[in-house]
């Protein structure tokens, strides 16, 4: 994610704003006025965000975002459902106040998200898997992407009033939990590797 930040106005760092959360608001609310309707889809502000921003944002990098402008308000999301499919389609919607703070990005020297954007697109092509926060910046996105994706699907299947498939669901969750208790007994070792290593090296 961007997490560089561009300033909104005075000097204090609560008026400050990450430029990713910029873009995707400005994503929506260009989407929003390119098709005459306040409401729009997740995939549809990441195509977006490929094909005018130049950035090739993945759903654990967006929704997060999301769920974070959600949290604070800025935006809402909603819940429709299709007519032949009765699959439910979650949409998102700008709030007054994200409204306001679209408009006030708007008045941003656009020249600073470019700059930001662009130099953050060459680090990310340029660099290999990172060390450094590597929990916050790689797992944590991917599970709430996951969280995501398993909520909509029992929604889905609820309204459907399908026990059989609920109870499908419900399974796939619990191999999931030993999936990821497997992954918490790899990085154990890992842990004790690095004693081992540091035990060496003080004997050494």
């Amino acid at each position: 994610m961007f997490s560089k930040k561009v300033r909104l106005s005075g000097n204090a760092d609560k008026e400050k704003i990450s430029v990713a959360t910029a873009l995707v608001l400005l994503a929506i609310d260009e989407l929003i006025n390119e098709r005459n309707h306040n409401t729009v889809y997740g995939y549809q502000i990441m195509t977006h965000l490929r094909d005018n921003f130049s950035w090739d944002v993945k759903s654990g990098t967006v929704y997060p975002i999301l769920k974070k402008l959600q949290d604070e308000r800025y935006i809402k999301n909603e819940v429709t459902i299709k007519k032949k499919s009765r699959k439910h389609q979650i949409f998102y919607v700008l709030t007054r106040k994200g409204q306001r703070l679209v408009n006030t990005i708007k008045n941003l020297d656009s020249r600073k998200l470019d700059a930001a954007l662009k130099d953050k697109t060459k680090k990310e092509e340029d660099s290999n898997f990172s060390i450094e926060n590597f929990s916050e910046k790689y797992v944590a996105p991917f599970l709430l992407d996951l969280d995501n994706k398993v909520s909509k699907n029992i929604a889905e299947t609820a309204n459907k009033n399908d026990l059989k498939d609920l109870e499908t669901i419900k399974e796939q969750i619990q191999k999931t939990f030993k999936e990821i208790d497997l992954c918490k007994s790899l990085l154990e070792n890992e842990l004790r590797k690095i004693e081992q290593i540091k035990k060496l090296k003080k004997k050494g």
